[in-house]
């Protein structure tokens, strides 16, 4: 009897159950054909052409074919990786030896070596010249991620042309005098998806955003470096992945840095930048450490027993001071070298 007691009670349990399951259904609203779900918010990406801040293509979205030596400034950096790829990059020639990035492109644990390519709007073009990068220093000894602070300057293996038209420097904007709409340029290589020419340098015109409209499509990022570029309304021309550490220059002055967006060319999500004037001191720094270093260790001896640090008024000297007396140096440890 207890047995045969058992086995009611776990039959009247389960038909309780199932009588409960058909009435949820019964109450349910029939589901509407054909209507699609809810669209999840996109991911935000890096403009890295490779790896996990980007997809295996890369472009500048709507872009025009650029000019010869209409971006005489702009850098096309490769990365060599261990398992053998190749990430790429742009960047923006700051100095006879300097050039500015994005960190996300060059702080990674596996590079082999980093490559600088300038002079020409093919990338693999006769009048491409290579460089090869010595020394990167991050704005923190921490990962970029944690200080967000996505910016890096490189310095090559030798000095820069300058002189050339094809091969020019850009000033750094150290301060906000770009308001919302004004229009900026931004170029880069890639595949734009309409079987062009992918080693033809590409670019696209976009205005500012403000920054409230950009700290709304952002909440979520530091507002204190960064910027916003595009058509905010309908979308179009913008930057994309293979894109990251290109410039974005204003009134011939570099005021941003490729830094990443959600999607390509999306209305309500434009492309973001890292605020080039809010490290332009640090920046500047960096160049003037680099060159003592380099003089005080690395130019023929007898020159370098010449060289005596720079006290510290003397880096408060204008930018286009420094660059020319860095040329000025070096041509003189050039001449020591042949002696």
């Amino acid at each position: 009897m207890q047995a045969r007691g058992r086995w009611l009670l776990l039959w009247w349990v389960a038909a309780a159950a199932a009588a409960a399951g058909l009435a949820a259904v019964a109450a349910a609203p029939d589901p509407v054909v054909g209507a699609a779900p809810a669209p999840a918010r996109p991911r935000f990406k890096g403009r890295a052409s490779e790896g996990r801040y980007g997809r295996t293509h890369s472009s500048i979205v709507k872009g025009k074919y650029a000019t010869a030596d209409r971006f005489p400034y702009q850098v096309y950096l490769r990365v060599f990786l261990r398992n053998g790829t190749v990430d790429f990059c742009g960047g923006a020639i700051i100095g006879v030896r300097h050039i500015l990035t994005a960190a996300h492109c060059v702080d990674k644990s596996n590079v082999v070596k980093k490559m600088a390519v300038i002079g020409s709007m093919n990338r693999f073009g006769r009048k491409a010249l290579n460089f090869t990068v010595i020394h990167q220093t991050l704005y923190s000894k921490k990962s970029w991620e944690k200080v967000d602070a996505d910016i890096a300057v490189l310095m090559v293996d030798r000095s820069m042309p300058l002189g050339k038209d094809n091969v020019k420097l850009v000033k750094l904007q150290n301060n906000r005098t770009f308001n919302r709409g004004s229009l900026c340029s931004v170029a880069g290589w890639g595949d734009s998806r309409d079987n062009s020419n992918p080693d033809i340098l590409k670019f696209v015109k976009i205005p500012l955003v403000s920054r409230k409209r950009c700290e709304k499509s952002y909440p979520y990022d530091p507002p204190g470096d960064l910027l916003c570029a595009g058509y905010y309304e309908r979308g179009g021309p913008d930057t994309c992945q293979g894109d990251s550490g290109g410039p974005l220059v204003c009134g011939g002055q570099l005021t941003g840095i490729v830094k990443g967006g959600v999607g390509c060319g999306l209305p309500h999500y434009p492309g973001t930048y890292t605020d080039v004037s809010y490290y332009s001191s640090w920046v500047e720094r960096v160049m003037v450490h680099d060159w003592e270093a380099y003089f005080k260790h690395e130019a023929p001896s007898p020159f370098r027993r010449k060289w005596t640090p720079q006290p510290r008024r003397a880096r408060k000297r204008s930018r286009q001071y420094l660059w020319q007396e860095a040329l000025t140096l070096e041509d003189k440890g050039i001449r020591a070298r042949r002696k």
